[in-house]
């Protein structure tokens, strides 16, 4: 992870964080307020969460229900979804200069396609991890 990147974000505040999601390199963790971890997710099980499929039990036994918090004390669903999702981006200039190199002829706009995959299949270097 870059040094820009974001590796936490505050689920619910109220004059301070009461509960964090924190990024780790293959899930995710969920600390309350005293800092206690309360549970390590996959991404799957944080939008459960967030959708209220599973309450979590901080360390002083308050239960949380995700959609019951007050939404003044929520963090937005997208900067949730952000927060979790793997972002890349494609570095068009590097990919028309190889992919004109690569094929010279198309054969419509499937065929096009379809070679548009297996170059990127086969030139992974082209996609950059945002988060």
């Amino acid at each position: 992870m870059s040094n820009n990147q974001i590796y936490q974000i505050d689920l619910v505040n109220s004059e301070g964080p009461l509960l964090k999601l924190i990024k780790s390199k293959k899930s995710f963790i969920v600390v309350d307020e005293w800092k206690v971890q309360l549970a390590t997710l996959s991404k799957k099980e944080v939008i459960d969460f967030i959708d209220g499929n599973f309450n979590l039990t901080d360390s002083h036994g308050r239960v949380w229900n995700y959609p019951k918090v007050s939404s003044g004390m929520r963090q937005k669903t997208e900067k949730i979804l952000d927060f979790i999702q793997d972002r890349y981006q494609i570095d068009y200039v590097k990919f028309i200069a190889q992919f004109s190199k690569e094929y010279e002829i198309f054969d419509g706009d499937e065929e096009l396609i379809r070679n548009i995959i297996l170059f990127l299949e086969s030139t992974p270097s082209l996609i950059t991890k945002l988060n």
